[in-house]
């Protein structure tokens, strides 16, 4: 084999590798990102969901309009959440909301 042949097969080998570690990059991003439009894909259907029940919405409205929207909103936010893995948290956290603020809660497994 040529000196010219082996750095070609060398320089494959190196770019295949490049390749390779790129393509795992490219697939933890796109998991990443759907992870991410899950909330979203989740509140489309929910207002999907009510526009076809105008009902559902006029109750909701009511409902807003008795309690006040800022009690209302104060109501939702003293109750805790567990929302889904974040990207932000490592291993297995999960994202808490709490009325003092956002913490993070960590769940090791063996």
């Amino acid at each position: 084999m040529s000196d010219r042949q082996r750095e070609l097969a060398e320089r494959r080998r190196a770019l295949c590798a490049q390749s390779a570690i790129q393509r795992e990059h490219l697939g933890r991003t796109v998991e990443d990102i759907e992870s991410r439009l899950v909330g979203i894909d989740r509140g489309i259907e929910i207002a999907r969901a009510v526009i076809k029940k105008p009902v559902v919405l006029a109750g909701a409205i009511g409902l807003i309009a008795l309690i006040g929207p800022r009690r209302l909103l104060r109501m939702t936010m003293l109750r805790p959440h567990l929302s889904h893995r974040t990207p932000a948290s490592s291993g297995f956290g999960f994202s808490t909301y709490t009325p003092s603020g956002r913490g993070e809660v960590f769940l090791h497994l063996g």
